[in-house]
């Protein structure tokens, strides 16, 4: 009998998450999952920047090693050293984490990066973004990628080995989340 409702448990959490993804219908447990995830992920992390002040808390982590406490969708940055910065949560755009590293001394940003070859001495970093609970792939803001495939996807590929190398148990796709 405990078996049986063992498996209904696990079918409802099943198409709870179909639900979520076919339909946008969000699972009974999300903002559960969400605190664990801030509470937890913490532990043994570099965390960069934290910011309490909103609804969404903004968290941004230095080379979490894994994607296992992320959040879905969650955006990042990859600097020319290899090292790897995300949010905990998907709460900003490319735009709002890049603030916040060229703020903290990071990263430089000029204001068109996005069309700017990342190897150029004024960028020095790339975007990327996880795809719903998979990889980490290039960011869409990355509009030089998209004009320059054929020159960028080495330049591009540099990064992410190196990041790779910071970060083994992440796989990092060289190319764009919406291609």
């Amino acid at each position: 009998m405990k078996i049986k409702r063992f498996n209904q448990f696990l079918l409802e959490d099943v198409g709870d998450k179909y639900a979520e993804l076919k339909f946008n219908i969000p699972r009974k447990f999300t903002e559960f999952d969400k605190q664990y995830r801030r509470r937890y992920n913490n532990i043994g992390q570099e965390v960069i920047y934290r910011n309490d002040k909103y609804n969404n808390r903004i968290v941004i982590l230095k080379n979490p090693g894994s994607l296992e406490n992320l959040g879905r969708y969650v955006r990042g940055v990859i600097d020319k050293k290899g090292n790897f910065y995300v949010e905990q949560e998907s709460v900003l755009i490319h735009n709002g984490i890049i603030e916040r590293l060229n703020n903290l001394g990071i990263i430089k940003c000029p204001d068109d990066w996005y069309r700017i070859n990342p190897d150029d001495p004024e960028v020095g970093f790339i975007t990327v973004q996880r795809k719903v609970e998979g990889d980490i792939f290039l960011g869409e803001s990355n509009q030089w990628y998209r004009d320059n495939r054929e020159i960028a996807y080495p330049i591009f590929q540099k990064y992410l080995d190196k990041a790779k190398l910071k970060n083994p148990g992440i796989n990092f796709i060289n190319k764009r989340i919406n291609d």
